[in-house]
């Protein structure tokens, strides 16, 4: 019984404390300065599309499809745009027909998120998208730098 005693005895951990790093608060409106210069050092039509991107302000109680809405709407205003630089004019009313039928099954789309079914708050479509933007925006970044280390 002395030997079972012996192996049953509890001890008490021995304590080392580790090191922590220090947590520093992230100040937001410097993130978002260092974006917008980002954007200043592009080409004026990528500021003016960031820009486009920042009129929306959402709220907790926001739908995730007016998020959707408004990009894809900024998407087809910037197609449209580019059809004005065609000059055939039955290729670009064609084209016009084609895009509005697009803009229709969108809108049947978002109708149908907005059901009850398929519920996402505001804040995962937010995160959604910021991830998509942010894991992608750094090449492009780099394009412009390239371009205007050339051209300057």
């Amino acid at each position: 019984m002395d030997e079972i005693e012996k192996l049953s005895t509890t001890k008490e951990p021995s304590f080392i404390q580790l090191p922590s790093s220090p947590q520093t608060a992230i100040d937001f409106d410097n993130v978002i300065g260092n974006i917008e210069r980002i954007y200043s050092l592009c080409d004026p039509e990528a500021e003016r599309c960031y820009r486009k991107g920042k009129i929306i302000k959402v709220t907790p109680d926001t739908p995730s499809t007016a998020v959707l809405n408004h990009v894809f709407g900024l998407y087809l205003d910037k197609v449209r745009q580019k059809l004005d630089g065609i000059d055939n004019e039955e290729d670009r009313k064609k084209l016009q027909v084609e895009i509005n039928k697009i803009q229709k099954a969108f809108d049947a789309l978002i109708e149908l998120l907005k059901t009850e079914n398929f519920l996402l708050d505001i804040n995962s479509a937010l995160h959604i998208i910021h991830g998509y933007t942010s894991g992608n925006m750094q090449p492009v970044f780099e394009r412009y730098e390239t371009r205007r280390r050339t051209t300057h």
